[in-house]
């Protein structure tokens, strides 16, 4: 038998993987991290003379309060309640 370390790792990362993959693109947790991260990349292509008007503490604030909305959302049973 010999060993072959491929077959081990992608053996390892397939459990890790959620079987339904789509289906997490529609979870309110996905979507609040995803925003927050636009935020954070749409802050960096502003110019300069326009970051010197708007508050810093908007988008660390922002991005902060969705991050910590969408780790709230992973414990929330999102669609249709099985009964």
């Amino acid at each position: 038998m010999t060993f072959d370390p491929n077959k081990t790792i992608s053996a390892r990362v397939r459990r890790r993987i959620v079987k339904d993959w789509k289906s997490r693109l529609h979870d309110w947790s996905t979507i609040a991290l995803g925003l927050s991260a636009g935020i954070v990349a749409t802050w960096l292509t502003f110019p300069a003379d326009w970051l010197a008007f708007l508050p810093v503490e908007w988008v660390a604030k922002g991005t902060g309060a969705l991050s910590a909305l969408g780790l709230v959302a992973k414990f929330i049973v999102q669609g249709k309640p099985r009964e």
